[in-house]
């Protein structure tokens, strides 16, 4: 799954920014090295996972490639002329992205390359509760924790964060202690999940 960081307005062209992972499972290097213009692919969607909620203000948060659903956001916040802000955080100033498409914006945005600038100043941004301000983050788990840390003492339901895996949980082989209930959202079904089987056994 990629963000989609084009012109929501513009049906006829998805955009998605692909950063090559030596180290991934092959999808950024296939992305990279095989698709070539012209070329078909098979798509699903969209889905708006981490959608912009309206609010007064807005406060962004994005660590490297987690621009990419963050650049929509901002350009929607502006054309609906809300308060907002951008902290973009990355390692150089050449890994990130679209700054050419975020310097229009200017000291709205605040580019903070970790070789320049170290850490993203947290704190400087997230220490006091903002009434009316909403939160969205997204960038690598570190980030994200700290983003939430930060934001504990705020009113619930200020952050969103959108990640790029799920949330680590128990260690592997661990089971769960009790059984619980899960609902299928298509079909209506409810069904429980006992301790030793796993959800997709149980569906």
């Amino acid at each position: 799954q990629y963000s989609l960081c084009g012109d929501p307005a513009d049906r006829g062209a998805w955009q998605i920014a692909v950063l090559r992972e030596p180290q991934g499972r092959g999808g950024s290097a296939y992305v990279h090295d095989r698709l070539l213009e012209g070329a078909g692919v098979r798509v699903r969607g969209p889905r708006n996972n981490f959608p912009l909620r309206p609010a007064a203000r807005h406060l962004f948060i994005a660590g490297g490639v987690g621009i990419t659903p963050i650049l929509p956001m901002v350009e929607a916040a502006e054309a609906a002329g809300a308060d907002w802000r951008l902290l973009y955080g990355g390692r150089t100033r050449t890994s990130m992205a679209f700054l050419d498409r975020l310097a229009p914006h200017g000291d709205r945005v605040l580019v903070r390359p970790q070789d320049e600038y170290g850490l993203l100043d947290l704190a400087a941004h997230l220490g006091t509760p903002k009434e009316g301000t909403l939160v969205h983050a997204c960038g690598p788990e570190p980030l994200l924790r700290a983003v939430q840390e930060q934001c504990a003492g705020w009113p619930p339901g200020t952050l969103g964060v959108e990640r790029f895996a799920p949330v680590p949980t128990a260690a592997a082989g661990t089971a769960a202690a009790t059984s619980f209930e899960l609902e299928l959202a298509r079909s209506g079904l409810t069904l429980t999940v006992p301790p030793d089987r796993s959800v997709l056994e149980t569906v």
